[in-house]
């Protein structure tokens, strides 16, 4: 028993033994078989190393033989060339032979050349010279011929002058040669018919209708005077005469039309019966009231010639048309007092046609449709008092069915203020010296008389409105004198405006503000304009919000 149990503890350790054997066995097969590998790997890439290198040795084996067959040929062609340069330098040889043969000639020749240049050059400077010196000549001819042109054209307009002033006298000459016929027809008329009054021979005289075309003739030959110059120089001379001719005229026409006092006491000693003398003028000024002077002696008679009265033109530097008639527009006359100034702006300042040209045509009542214009200028500074006596009043006449006057104040206020009726628009030329109230220093009229306003009026008191403005609705606002609203309406302003605006720029507003001035200034030159275009951001075809505005005024 023991020794089977040793044996068979003996068999135990080496089936242990054995397993334990075949283990490391396995594990050097598995070993093996790796090198095996890695052994087949490195073999194959021998093999193709080879393979390789074999392949890049026959390439470099063919290049070899490619580049000597290169060098061959190249040897060949070096032969070559060096024949060919033997060749060439025998012909070269040859060749400068030839040079050295003519060289003597070329160098002549060469000489010649330069010589030619030279003489060619010399001739192109005297051609330039003269060519220059003909420029001059002809540059002096054109400038002689420009200077004679003027010569000529100055000849012109002198003689063109002297012949209008010639004119001018001419026709002074027969209107006062038509006047003095007036008269000695109406003396005639009246030694015949001494029951008749005075206006009325003047009314029926053959005379009178002559002396008025007349009168229309030298305003004419005066318009040509002024027409004749763009800046009227030669009218300023002449423009001095024409509140003479005008308190001429109404003094040639009312010494015929209002009977003299003296004349009608003469007449009532040496007949002894008559008329105790018309006396308009005294009864106009007793009455301030001067229409039926007027329709007698001075409007009223254009009409009953079918004649209506032209204008003398103003010499302010502009053409605007003087719209009254025997007035003293233009001229302070300081010897004529205040009754007489007054008189003479009573006679004539109506006219037979209500044309858009004669905005003082006045009928017997005055409508809505007929506009006064008031005038007035002031010869010293407008803002001396005392210079305020020296303004020269036109006669303004406001007729409605419960007043007439001929002068309109609105004490109202607590100083005289002009008012004038119109349609609902300020008449152009309206001085601003008005606010002042020129009522008691235009004539002898108490300042306390209170005339009843008409309605319509405009006085110096501004007018102020207020209104409010949404950044997010509005675009601009467009502030304008009457200089521009006068020939723009508010439509076309927004549209002006809105151009520059769309463009944008910082000098959009002024650009906006340029447009409308340009374009009223192309339709109404006269009057002065000012335009304010305020940009709250944006476009005019949109709206957009903005915190910034933006101004610009052009004047």
């Amino acid at each position: 028993e023991e020794r089977a149990h040793q044996a068979l503890l003996a068999l135990e350790q080496s089936t242990v033994a054995n397993a334990t054997s075949s283990q490391d066995y396995e594990q050097a097969l598995a070993a093996f078989e790796g090198v095996r590998e890695e052994v087949r790997k490195m073999s194959e890439d021998v093999e193709k190393s080879e393979r390789t290198m074999l392949e890049k040795q026959q390439t470099m084996e063919q290049d070899l033989a490619e580049k000597k067959r290169r060098l061959a040929d190249k040897e060949a062609s070096l032969e070559e060339a060096e024949k060919t340069k033997e060749a060439k330098r025998a012909e070269a040889e040859e060749a400068g032979q030839l040079v050295d043969k003519h060289k003597s000639g070329h160098e002549e020749a060469d000489s010649a050349l330069h010589a030619a240049r030279a003489a060619l050059e010399e001739q192109q400077t005297l051609r330039d010279e003269a060519i220059a010196s003909h420029d001059i000549a002809k540059a002096e001819v054109i400038e002689a011929a420009k200077q004679k042109e003027e010569l000529e054209k100055k000849h012109r307009r002198e003689q063109e002058s002297l012949e209008l002033l010639k004119k001018v006298k001419r026709e002074i000459e027969d209107f006062y040669k038509d006047t003095d016929a007036l008269q000695a027809s109406v003396a005639k008329e009246e030694a015949r018919n001494p029951e008749v009054p005075a206006h009325e021979l003047l009314a029926q005289s053959p005379k009178l209708k002559p002396a008025l075309v007349s009168y229309n003739d030298v305003v004419k030959a005066f318009l040509e005077v002024f027409v004749h110059e763009a800046d009227h120089l030669l009218y300023g001379t002449i423009q001095p005469a024409v509140a003479q001719i005008k308190r001429n005229s109404w003094q040639e026409i009312l010494a015929v039309c209002d009977a003299d006092v003296e004349r009608e006491k003469s007449f009532d000693l040496h007949v002894g019966q008559g008329d105790p003398g018309e006396e308009l003028e005294m009864e106009a000024e007793k009455k301030n009231n001067f229409d039926e002077l007027q329709e007698k002696c001075g409007a009223g008679l254009w009409k009953v010639v079918g004649l209506s009265r032209l204008s003398f033109p103003s010499y302010n530097g502009a053409s605007e048309q003087v719209e009254e008639w025997w007035d003293e527009v233009g001229e302070t006359v300081e010897e004529y007092s205040v009754r007489e100034r007054s008189m003479e702006s009573a006679v004539g300042t109506e006219q037979p046609t209500t044309s858009k040209e004669d905005p003082l045509s006045e009928t017997s009542s005055m409508s809505a449709a007929s506009p006064v214009q008031v005038q007035s200028k002031v010869t010293e500074s407008p803002g001396d008092l005392h210079s305020m006596q020296k303004v020269e009043d036109t006669l303004i006449f406001c007729r409605t069915p419960d007043v007439k006057a001929s002068r309109c104040i609105h004490p109202s206020l607590g100083s005289n203020s002009v008012i004038l009726k119109s349609r609902g628009q300020v008449a152009a030329g309206l001085s601003v010296t008005r606010s002042f109230g020129v009522g008691p220093f235009a004539f002898d009229l108490s300042p306390d008389v209170d005339f009843k306003v008409p309605v319509e009026v405009i006085t110096a008191v501004p007018e102020l409105s207020a209104f409010a403005i949404d950044p997010e609705e509005d675009v601009m606002l467009i502030l304008v004198t009457d200089g521009i609203t006068g020939s723009v309406s508010d439509v076309e302003a927004v549209r002006l405006a809105s151009g520059p605006l769309r463009e944008g720029g910082a000098d959009a507003p002024e650009r906006a503000a340029r447009a409308l001035v340009e374009v009223a200034h192309t339709r109404e030159p006269s009057d002065d304009k000012t335009a304010m275009v305020i940009w709250f951001g944006g476009s005019p075809d949109e709206r957009m919000n903005a915190t910034s505005g933006s101004t610009d005024a052009v004047e």
